[in-house]
């Protein structure tokens, strides 16, 4: 169970951050068609108005707690371990292998997740977090939680 709480925890994390749903812009489209008179003309046609559904889910710093999150060794980021299946592709496997991710929190409000994959057998990508932040353009951890992961 604290297995799935975990998953569900982090899917929301990574997956859900920032999701929305909308639909056309306010207004009515036209179409362009023959009549009776002669050349085509504009004739209005109907459109429905979407509304706009924002999923709402905890703050990332919430889940961090929620998961135990310790600040990573001289890093701004937070470090949090999470037993991921060693075959994800086979349920009944349920070897399990942790895997350490550094987060850090938006600086403002959250509009999504960037997800960077450094390092490499042998480093660490969690070692370069700091650095490869501090490169990334401000406007993107101002409004996007930063994940690094071993």
């Amino acid at each position: 169970m604290a297995r799935m709480r975990r998953w569900t925890l982090i899917g929301v994390l990574l997956l859900v951050s920032g999701c929305t749903t909308s639909g056309a812009d306010d207004g009515t489209a036209t179409s362009v068609g023959p009549t009776s008179e002669g050349p085509p003309t504009a004739q209005p046609t109907t459109t429905m108005q979407a509304t706009s559904t924002t999923l709402t889910r905890p703050a990332t710093d919430q889940i961090l707690e929620d998961l135990d999150g310790e600040l990573c060794p001289e890093s701004d980021f937070t470090c949090i371990t999470i037993d991921m299946p060693l075959d994800h592709f086979s349920p009944e496997d349920e070897r399990t292998i942790p895997v350490t991710f550094a987060v850090m929190p938006a600086g403002g409000e959250t509009t999504g997740v960037f997800v960077t994959a450094t390092g490499g057998p042998g480093s660490s990508g969690i070692a370069s977090a700091d650095s490869y932040t501090e490169a990334l353009d401000p406007a993107i951890p101002e409004s996007h939680d930063i994940v690094f992961f071993d």
